[in-house]
């Protein structure tokens, strides 16, 4: 038996030694050729994925929900859409802090035991129905199916939500801390979200933790500010499949601009990775904006960008800036092993137009 065992675990053993073989015995040339139409392809993860998610029944529930709360919004007017506007605006990297945002905050602190209770929608009357209970939650009942489905199959439970109180010379204000939100369909979890954040004593973010559940995604993301420092990490996985994954620091200063103060990144550095492809390096974001109408020689010092295969973590092309004729700016190339250039915008361009024909699909038109 034990002799059965070691002849199975030396075939096996030789088999990944072949095809680790195999792959060695690739020249730069095929590597390169590989890695180029492996970038070609690069768009068709991202909607892939994209198509995927859009496509879940956690988020049609959602959308459902949303178009729901169109035709009669229990919320209409309330000052938790105002702590919207201020947290999308506090919580964004080299955003002008503007004062008139602090003066104009009217959250109430006790607005999560004010709206407690049950939402369940009426189909006939086109409207919440409203009961007291329970006391500690807010839970929303509606159809699947949108405003005119018949059967309130999916379940909206709001369990917990703190916020922070604020004070200056404008007025008192509020910034959630804590928010635990979940989502069920037909008796089956769809989605949920877990957020905790803390703030530093005048309500910008120092700490922000984000778990999202969209069935069959799971989305973790983090962000804390030291004051010199934004550190950023975060994942989107797919069972035991990781589509995307970042970790990024950058470096900044606060800059004020004649009484407006606002956070300017001075450096960049950590990975993004998407798929197959993980880029990897540094930005010196300060020297490169103290240059005015650079050649590509005084660029590349200050940039250290590498791409690389994921996850066997291969060397795919480093990332440079070449001086191109007709362009006023260096352009990115990337250099592969076995020599050859290509311009990265010839990768990027079509994912973006492609990301922009999408996103229109989903929003609508723009108006005129």
């Amino acid at each position: 038996m034990r002799r059965k065992f070691l002849l199975l675990m030396s075939l096996v053993f030789a088999i990944i030694i072949a095809s680790c073989s195999k792959d060695d015995e690739k020249t730069k040339e095929e590597w390169a050729e590989e890695d180029k139409q492996t970038l070609e392809n690069l768009g068709d993860y991202v909607f892939s994925d994209m198509n995927e998610m859009l496509e879940s029944r956690g988020m049609h529930a959602l959308m459902a929900l949303m178009e729901t709360m169109m035709v009669d919004d229990p919320f209409y007017n309330d000052p938790i859409v105002d702590a919207g506007t201020r947290y999308k605006n506090t919580f964004l990297p080299s955003m002008k802090r503007d004062e008139n945002l602090k003066s104009t905050r009217k959250i109430y602190i006790n607005w999560f035991d004010e709206h407690a209770g049950t939402y369940t929608w009426n189909v006939t009357e086109q409207k919440w129905d409203y009961s007291s209970t329970p006391t500690d939650k807010i839970v929303i009942v509606y159809p699947e199916d949108g405003p005119s489905g018949t059967d309130n199959n999916a379940t909206v439970t709001v369990h917990d939500f703190e916020e922070e109180q604020f004070e200056d010379q404008w007025g008192t204000w509020y910034q959630p801390t804590l928010l635990h939100v979940d989502m069920f369909v037909d008796g089956t979890k769809e989605g949920e979200l877990m957020f905790n954040a803390s703030f530093h004593d005048e309500g910008e973010p120092q700490s922000i933790s984000v778990e999202l559940f969209m069935n069959p995604f799971l989305m973790e993301g983090s962000m804390n500010d030291s004051g010199t420092q934004f550190s950023i990490a975060g994942s989107v996985k797919m069972g035991n499949m990781t589509i995307l994954s970042a970790d990024l620091t950058l470096d900044y200063i606060i800059v004020d601009d004649n009484g407006w103060e606002y956070e300017e990144i001075t450096y960049v550095q950590g990975f993004v990775q998407y798929g197959p492809i993980k880029v990897q390096g540094s930005l010196n974001i300060e020297e490169l904006d103290a240059l005015e109408w650079p050649s590509a020689d005084e660029v590349n010092p200050h940039v250290d960008l590498t791409l690389y295969s994921y996850p066997d973590g291969r060397k795919m092309a480093d990332i440079v800036a070449r001086d191109e004729p007709g362009s006023e700016e260096p352009v990115p190339y990337l250099i592969f092993p076995d020599g050859t250039e290509e311009p990265a915008l010839q990768y990027i361009m079509p994912i973006l137009e492609d990301f922009e024909e999408m996103l229109q699909e989903i929003i609508g038109e723009p108006g005129p």
